[in-house]
């Protein structure tokens, strides 16, 4: 099936905005990734099509990231949505401390410990040895991201495993990605996020429809199949996935449709 086929399949598909919700993964599904994760632009527009499907889905929409809950919340200032961060380590359940007055402050539940300070500077001082490699320390993970420096790619994941076995007693494991090596808490995932997701008000009895595009979202797809939900992968197909989208832009431009007919009620 070709990318054309498969959007022009998800173009068709019904989704009914009473009974779904709508659960997104962020860097390349809603945003296109760039080879420094601070340097994601996220289009204006995207604001008000997000803030129109929470409208449209009686609020069961939420990003799902492996983006820290804060830096999603940067890169959102000015929307009120559930979202999970380090991939699950942290959620918010609770919209009630989200204010216009103050748009980053947020309840949160915690579902792992931070990695400790010695293995981040370990996983620190790794990326540090390697040029090119960005590191970036979400507390609860440390990616260390290569997209920039790809021949480097081979002996930082033979090194970050190793420190992932010396350091095994932590509970630890190693997450590989689109140019990038994670290490995160084991059995933190987005499989475990959206069931706890769907287990809260207003997600609660709704068909979850999930959109991403990496090795971080399988996790979500493959629980999908325990509410008959929709999966709609981006770029490549993906196992648990039923739909695919080739890319950010279509992902945008599909969402802005749904929000038009959520809004009027098809």
């Amino acid at each position: 099936m070709s990318l054309l086929e498969s959007s022009q399949g998800v173009e068709s598909l019904s989704i009914d905005p009473a009974s779904c919700a709508l659960l997104l993964d962020i860097d390349g599904t809603l945003l296109d990734i760039a080879e420094n994760p601070d340097e994601v632009i996220v289009p204006a527009e995207l604001h008000a099509v997000l803030a129109r499907l929470q409208r449209g889905f009686g609020g069961a929409v939420a990003l799902i990231s492996g983006r820290s809950l804060s830096t999603i919340d940067h890169l959102f200032p000015h929307l009120a949505l559930f979202v999970v961060g380090c991939h699950g380590a942290e959620v918010r359940l609770s919209l009630d401390a989200r204010t216009e007055e103050s748009p980053n402050e947020s309840m949160r539940s915690l579902y792992a410990e931070p990695l400790s300070p010695n293995l981040r500077a370990r996983l620190k001082r790794l990326g540090e040895a390697h040029p090119g490699v960005i590191v970036e320390d979400k507390i609860f993970s440390v990616a260390l991201h290569y997209r920039s420096a790809p021949a480097e790619g081979p002996a930082l994941r033979a090194r970050a495993h190793e420190i992932c076995a010396e350091a095994a007693g932590e509970g630890i494991g190693l997450l590989e990605g689109k140019g990038v090596v994670e290490v995160k808490p084991v059995g933190i995932d987005k499989g475990r996020a959206l069931r706890t997701l769907l287990g809260t008000t207003p997600f609660r009895g709704r068909r979850p429809v999930f959109i991403g595009d990496d090795v971080t979202d399988e996790a979500a797809f493959a629980a999908l199949g325990e509410f008959s939900g929709i999966g709609i992968s981006v770029g490549r197909p993906m196992a648990g996935a039923d739909h695919m989208l080739a890319g950010p832009g279509e992902v945008r431009t599909w969402l802005a449709a749904l929000a038009v007919r959520a809004e009027h009620g098809r």
